[in-house]
């Protein structure tokens, strides 16, 4: 038993090692793998009852396993911990990115919850006609100026500076009716580029009713494009929305080689923003993956940077406080 016990822990210790390191050559091939690394912080739990078991053990190869464990969490996820803001640095720019899909509150709850925001640019996803009046009549002395696609309802810009142009982004898979938005924004420290994405979920893959896989191959071509358009932008960019799309992906790694992900720079925690409540209506404990975000150009040094999970809807609201750099 004993020795099961031990050999059973090598061979999670090993996986969990071939999964990080390679990582960078894994990721994006097979359908399997991207599912497992979707929920790949989570697999460190059952490092607890490792260490558990080396105590009663007291087997050196068992407490070489959880130590290495414990370096490779700290090494991929412990930055996400330590908050390296703008300390006291003003902020230039307020940007929150707020999915209002499915909740279990009524639609006066989300008006209280908005007006309350104050945000110089509000990026709303899954926008929908049932709360149009309460954006076009109550939020409009905060929000003199706003932006949305005739193509793609669901996504919406509410902003307190001059939008001074709007143009649609049709990537690859905008086939679907759902169009990126692409707004110049004029603010007293000069043009900022704001984009909107909400693009499809990835296909997941199933054998029966079990997820067997994600296919991320649209996602791919969709982001590559995206990050060429963002390439031939001259200023400040910011994009923010909801990106259906995990921060342990390739994709999303290579994303955060042209833009800066706020969270990361000035987060606490895994940022964790999707889903708040479970498919009964009932709140989770904690959400289970990253699909919101605020990422932005080198233009900008994240000062604070929030995660709110006590929304009236299925998602988290991002919130990133942004200044210029010197």
């Amino acid at each position: 038993m004993k020795r099961a016990l031990n050999g059973s822990a090598i061979v999670y210790s090993l996986s969990l090692v071939v999964l990080i390191i390679g990582q960078p050559l894994l990721s994006g091939w097979v359908p399997l793998l991207e599912l497992v690394y979707v929920a790949l912080p989570f697999l460190f739990a059952p490092v607890i009852f490792l260490l558990g078991w080396a105590l009663v053990a007291k087997s050196p190869l068992v407490w070489a396993c959880c130590v290495s464990l414990l370096l490779l969490f700290c090494w991929r996820w412990g930055g996400l911990f330590i908050s390296f803001n703008g300390g006291e640095q003003a902020t230039d720019l307020k940007v929150v990115s707020f999915n209002l899909g499915p909740g279990v509150s009524s639609l006066s709850e989300k008006e209280r919850y908005i007006n309350q925001l104050e945000a110089d640019f509000l990026v709303l996803v899954e926008f929908t006609p049932d709360i149009e009046p309460l954006l076009t009549k109550k939020l409009s002395q905060s929000y003199p100026f706003s932006a949305r696609s005739d193509k793609n309802p669901t996504i919406l810009l509410l902003s307190r500076f001059e939008i001074v142009s709007i143009q649609e982004i049709w990537l690859e898979d905008s086939n679907n009716g759902r169009p990126s938005l692409h707004a110049e924004v004029t603010t007293p420290s000069g043009m900022v580029h704001l984009l909107l994405i909400h693009p499809a979920p990835p296909d997941v893959l199933r054998v029966g009713r079990l997820p067997s896989g994600i296919d991320h191959r649209q996602h791919k071509k969709d982001f590559a494009q995206l990050t060429t358009y963002i390439n031939f932008l001259n200023g400040p960019v910011i994009l923010a929305g909801d990106f259906n799309l995990s921060a342990e992906t390739e994709i999303y790694s290579d994303l955060t080689q042209t833009l800066i992900d706020s969270h990361v720079s000035a987060g606490r925690g895994f940022g964790f923003s999707f889903p708040v409540y479970d498919l009964y209506g009932r709140p989770m404990w904690f959400p289970l993956v990253r699909i919101d975000y605020i990422l932005h150009s080198h233009h900008f040094l994240t000062v604070n940077s929030q995660t709110d999970c006590d929304t009236p809807s299925n998602h988290c609201l991002i919130q990133a406080d942004l200044a210029y750099r010197p």
